[in-house]
């Protein structure tokens, strides 16, 4: 992993402006750079070296993130397409047919890159790219929202109506679960959805063993959790939930407890992403 030092020396490096010895610091950094492609952070300083006005410099970088093979450099190199869809590391990453490795960081990039034909094949109903959306800065949602204003008749789903959380399918639900649990995310609860307790012991038994807040509830008892959990706002019952799972197996006096105690019904937490989507707005700064 390069320090911080040694990253403001190459970029120092390549933006050296010195007759003769600016373009020798120039080469010596695009050459310290290539070495290091296994390390994400000297991504960003080769798509800068690409766009740069030495053209022997930003031949040497386009050729070291041509040959980036699929990894963390990779990714870093399609984040950076995904943040500038127009800058030049998007015309590398088109022509060797690069996409991120994680699913829905693909389909952002797909779709911001206007690969609109692979995006629909991998995203029909605009599930990941929601969830990207949501938790993308606003940069980011600006490129989604030009694509969707784009006249492409099939980004107009988009902008849609919300979806009842009793009207998303299984697979729905569960990709909106299993990318909040990756990501160690999770939208702000409501009172408005209600899913059925048996559903909510199993994301809480799936957050125990991922770890997420479990630390926070660790050494409180289990009649205490129990007398939380009756009402505890949606997020915090299910790390309650959670970390009864981690104290009892399933099955057992705590989750025999819980489920009487929520037999009825459970307030959800913001409908997933992919089910339920307000019109998104344009963010400006």
């Amino acid at each position: 992993m390069a320090t911080q030092q040694e990253l403001e020396q190459w970029r120092r490096g390549l933006r050296a402006t010195f007759p003769i010895v600016g373009g020798l610091r120039r080469r010596w950094a695009v050459t310290a750079l290539a070495n290091r492609l296994a390390d994400p952070e000297v991504i960003p300083l080769l798509v800068e070296a690409v766009g740069g006005d030495d053209a022997e410099v930003a031949s040497r970088a386009r050729a070291a993130l041509e040959s980036l093979p699929p990894g963390p450099g990779r990714d870093a190199l399609c984040d950076a397409v995904t943040t500038d869809p127009a800058g030049p590391a998007a015309r590398i990453c088109a022509e060797k047919g690069m996409r991120p490795s994680d699913h829905e960081r693909a389909c952002l990039f797909l779709f911001v890159t206007r690969q609109l034909d692979a995006y629909f094949h991998e995203d029909f109903e605009f599930q990941n790219l929601r969830l990207e959306y949501e938790r993308a800065d606003a940069a980011v949602r600006a490129h989604v929202m030009d694509v969707v204003r784009s006249g492409d008749r099939r980004c107009a789903g988009f902008i849609g109506t919300r979806k009842a959380l009793t009207e998303c399918s299984e697979a729905e639900i569960k990709l909106a679960i299993d990318s909040w649990l990756r990501h160690e995310d999770w939208p702000t609860p409501t009172a408005s959805s209600r899913t059925p307790a048996s559903r909510w012991w199993r994301i809480a038994t799936r957050c125990s063993s991922a770890g997420w807040r479990k630390g926070e509830l660790a050494s409180v008892g289990e009649d205490v959790l129990l007398r939380r959990l009756n009402t505890a706002t949606p997020v915090d019952g299910v790390a309650i939930a959670a970390a009864l799972a981690a104290k009892a197996k399933p099955g057992g006096a705590a989750a025999q407890a819980v489920q009487a105690a929520h037999t009825g019904s459970f307030a959800s937490p913001a409908t997933p992403p992919g089910c339920a989507l307000a019109t998104p707005t344009r963010t400006t700064g």
